[in-house]
């Protein structure tokens, strides 16, 4: 336990340890006996206030007594930690050399009273308390009887026997807290043990668990906290409480171990800052705009006005953000309208306005026409609609759980199916991070939540596979995610919103419209019907299905072929597998004339090096025969000995194939499904779509 130099002067009046403290204390400063002893024993270094005769109600040998006596106050305030003269006059030791025999020590709610007898037939009142408004010094009053009668019996030496010592902790602040105020609350928890005199406290800047501050420790006569001012910013200090006992007795909070804490940095006003967006004179903004700001160093709160009148001043009110670096005005903003606007950032110790106060403006537009629910554009099988959606608006009461707050440029689409089913939609493409909310809506025109989609395939687009109903009215909405976070960028941009056949071709695949253009034109019908309708993209095609796609590509969608009759010629093709009659066709037609020895290998995947004679010959017809191939072929893999060498030129000739990427064209290479729609369309001028 860590005793400061002072401890031995210190307060034996206080104590319930008297006898002991008469055998231990040597005090330091030196105090003559009185010469009177019926004088009251007040401190010369002191002024004293009489405060008049009264009586006070003292337990004397175990009944409550009222005795006639004087009242004085010392006018003086003190911190009785490091008031060496008072506390070795008051002090138990010097009282007894004084001939005053200590009677008791009463604790109250804010201080100590110790009760004296003097041989002359006079009690004493000396009484320390925690002075009002200022409880961490010291006010002493010093009540004296009138002589009397009166004779206390002897106190027994057992009665001042020291109890047993108890522990008592620091609470906060925490050890090693930090970004503390310079104005802070020391909290400890109550001493556990009896005789509690008072507590003390000490906290300095010096990490050596010693109280090194000047004035040293500070009494605290009431509560288990006090309030500490002025600290410095920036700064460690190291703090300890002690539970005093008496003159000898003092217990360290935390067994001894000091606590630290560090105050948060001195406060400035707010930093300079600009605003982010919209833009010095943007246009074409929504009527329900999204205002952004960057962060002002030392701010701790923000305002925005917006106005009308080219000025610099707030024609209207400045309205809080508290420590928002954005707002979204969802109402008050009118179309094709100029507005000015300005941030301004606070704190306890001033303010400053954004881009050094100059103001910015934008003017609004009407939204997309598709803006609102009532609005909503009928969407159509396949269709991509690519709109800018800056100047589109948040629709309230569309909360969901895709968005965490409501979705930024929100423009509407709508289906009424009719058959059930599913439809294919996605949003990639687009230039920001969207989501796709479905709803239907009841006849009073509130909206139920179908599902929604946020972020599809690694894209922050979506994509929904939606089940329909025949006669539902599906209303689609399609926003920017609002993180409820400060924005990045001015909300909305250019919009990809895509309606597709097939639930396996994503809109940013760059075969999506050579497929959307084969399936319409009756080529195809996919590669399964349900769940979903595929198209497989990614499947082998085999001579099987060549035969299918290319027989439909020259004659058209409704074209069936001949009757198989009683052979296919192949001894591999049955006359009743599925594409019996169109194999047989295609050899009638010359474009084929089968894999040989008599077979045709229908479940075989096509070559790249394949295709390009089957496309050719039902472009040109059976007897066609390609451009000698000359000096190269164009592609590396491909020499010009190749079986078919001139076959592939002239493909890439015609502007049918570049080829498979880096100067090669694969000619040993499976034909893809997805790759077959891009060869069909160029060969035989199929319309893409949409």
């Amino acid at each position: 336990m860590n005793k400061p130099k002072c401890i031995n002067k210190f307060l034996n009046l206080l104590m319930v340890f008297g006898v002991i403290a008469l055998l231990l204390i040597q005090p330091a400063v030196t105090v003559q006996a009185q010469d009177n002893p019926t004088s009251a024993p007040l401190i010369s270094s002191l002024t004293w206030n009489n405060l008049g005769n009264g009586e006070r109600a003292i337990l004397v040998n175990g009944d409550t007594i009222s005795i006639l006596g004087t009242a004085y106050k010392a006018s003086e305030k003190f911190n009785l930690e490091v008031s060496e003269d008072i506390a070795t006059y008051y002090s138990s030791t010097n009282f007894a050399k004084l001939g005053w025999q200590q009677l008791s020590t009463t604790h109250n709610p804010n201080g100590v009273s110790s009760l004296y007898f003097h041989s002359g037939g006079i009690f004493a009142l000396i009484e320390f308390v925690g002075c009002k408004g200022d409880p961490s010094l010291s006010c002493l009053t010093v009540w004296q009887s009138f002589p009397t009668d009166i004779v206390p019996a002897q106190v027994p030496q057992h009665d001042l026997a020291p109890q047993a010592v108890g522990t008592f902790n620091k609470s906060s602040p925490t050890n090693g807290a930090t970004n503390v105020n310079t104005s802070v609350i020391l909290d400890w928890a109550a001493y556990s043990g009896t005789d509690l005199n008072h507590y003390r406290y000490c906290f300095d800047k010096t990490n050596n668990s010693t109280c090194d501050i000047a004035g040293n420790w500070t009494s605290v006569w009431s509560g288990t906290s006090i309030d500490i001012s002025s600290l410095e910013n920036n700064t460690t200090y190291y703090w300890q409480m002690q539970a005093v006992l008496n003159d000898t007795t003092k217990v360290d909070a935390d067994a001894g171990i000091w606590w630290s804490f560090t105050t948060k940095a001195a406060s400035l006003p707010p930093g300079a800052f600009s605003k982010s967006f919209p833009t010095n004179g943007a246009t074409g903004q929504s009527t329900t705009p999204t205002l952004v700001w960057q962060a002002s160093s030392n701010a701790t709160a923000y305002a925005y006005c917006i106005d009308t009148t080219n000025n610099n001043i707030c024609d209207n009110n400045w309205v809080s953000t508290g420590a928002n670096r954005y707002v979204t005005l969802l109402s008050g903003i009118g179309a094709n309208i100029t507005y000015y606007w300005q941030i301004r950032a606070t704190n306890d110790y001033g303010l400053v306005y954004g881009d050094s106060g100059t103001w910015t403006s934008f003017t609004t537009s009407a939204g997309p026409v598709n803006d609102t629910i009532d609005s909503a554009s009928v969407i159509a099988i396949p269709s991509e609609n690519i709109l800018s959606t800056v100047s589109a608006t948040v629709d309230g009461d569309t909360t969901n759980a895709c968005s965490p707050g409501l979705g930024f440029s929100s423009v509407w689409y709508k289906y009424t199916a009719t058959s059930n089913g599913k439809i294919y939609l996605d949003t990639f493409n687009s230039s920001y991070d969207s989501f796709i909310a479905i709803w239907t809506r009841n006849a009073n025109g509130t909206l139920n939540a179908v599902t929604c989609n946020d972020n599809s395939s690694g894209f922050t687009q979506s994509s929904i596979n939606l089940p329909v109903s025949n006669g539902t009215t599906y209303y689609i909405q399609v926003a920017q995610k609002n993180l409820s976070t400060t924005p990045t960028a001015v909300p909305g941009g250019s919009l990809h919103f895509n309606v597709k056949t097939f639930g396996d071709v994503a809109a940013n695949s760059g075969f999506w419209k050579y497929i959307e253009g084969i399936y319409a034109n009756g080529i195809t019908s996919g590669c399964s019907v349900s769940p979903d309708l595929l198209y497989c993209p990614l499947s082998n095609v085999s001579r099987a299905q060549m035969a299918v796609f290319l027989l439909r590509s020259i004659h058209g969608s409704s074209y069936t072929p001949p009757s198989v009759g009683l052979s296919t010629g192949f001894a591999d093709v049955p006359v009743n597998y599925w594409a019996a009659a169109w194999i047989k066709q295609l050899v009638a037609e010359g474009i084929t004339s089968g894999c040989g020895g008599g077979l045709y290998c229908p479940d075989y995947p096509v070559t790249r090096a394949q295709m390009a004679v089957f496309l050719l010959r039902g472009e040109h017809g059976s007897a066609y025969v390609p451009p000698i191939v000359g000096a190269s072929t164009g592609f590396t893999d491909v020499p010009i000995s190749y079986w078919a060498a001139a076959w592939i030129k002239q493909l890439a000739v015609e502007g049918i194939t570049s080829g498979c990427g880096g100067g090669l064209y694969c000619p040993e290479s499976n034909l893809t499904r997805e790759q077959m729609a891009v060869l069909l369309s160029k060969t035989f001028g199929i319309p893409l779509l949409p």
